[in-house]
């Protein structure tokens, strides 16, 4: 029998839904922020900065292609 106990575990806060693909996500050390990056469904990049408040996500900045 495998002993899962050591096995990181994920608790998630919080969950958000997109309007395109993420391709990666990565927190900002030391802060509740997060980078989300992704292409939409016609192909344009997207980048988005958001922050944990009060147990949600805010987002705090887009940019993407034009």
């Amino acid at each position: 029998m495998i002993d899962f106990t050591d096995s990181p575990q994920f608790i998630p806060h919080t969950q958000k839904s997109l309007n395109y693909t993420p391709h990666d996500v990565k927190w900002v050390p030391s802060s509740a922020r997060l980078v989300s990056m992704g292409a939409t469904a016609g192909a344009k990049g997207i980048l988005e900065i958001y922050a944990l408040s009060g147990g949600e996500l805010k987002k705090r900045a887009e940019a993407g292609e034009e």
